[in-house]
């Protein structure tokens, strides 16, 4: 499974995978001036887990749910 996510006007600096314990599962190279973020979730086990964004002065994390 891949994540295309959009990010305009955004310099992200990281991208991170936990799980619900709060454990890091992977971390993602990001390169700097990508508009676009492909995340292979194909080795991930069916769960719930957290995907962290940040820039360098804004930060989000969204709910993955991978049945």
């Amino acid at each position: 499974m891949n994540i295309n996510s959009n990010i305009k006007n955004i310099d992200l600096k990281s991208a991170k995978i936990y799980n619900v314990l709060g454990r890091l599962v992977k971390d993602i190279p990001v390169e700097k001036g990508v508009s676009k973020l492909n995340i292979d979730l194909s080795h991930l086990s069916k769960g719930i887990y957290l995907l962290s964004l940040k820039s360098a002065d804004k930060s989000t994390t969204k709910k993955l749910v991978i049945n």
